[in-house]
């Protein structure tokens, strides 16, 4: 089953982002990959760990 989270970046600011998450709005960090607006990321905690480069991961 799939654990993470699944959002969209609205904005950048340094290394945080905001994020929309199903309707709510996040800040999240974003230490280890650089994003960018309307990327689709994953999000774990308050991390964004990964970019959803394939449109594929778990919906």
């Amino acid at each position: 089953m799939c654990q993470q989270i699944i959002g969209k970046v609205i904005s950048v600011k340094g290394n945080k982002a905001t994020v929309e998450i199903k309707g709510k709005i996040k800040e999240m960090l974003s230490p280890f990959i650089k994003v960018e607006k309307g990327d689709t990321v994953i999000c774990a905690a308050n991390y964004i760990i990964e970019k959803d480069e394939s449109g594929m991961i778990c919906k």
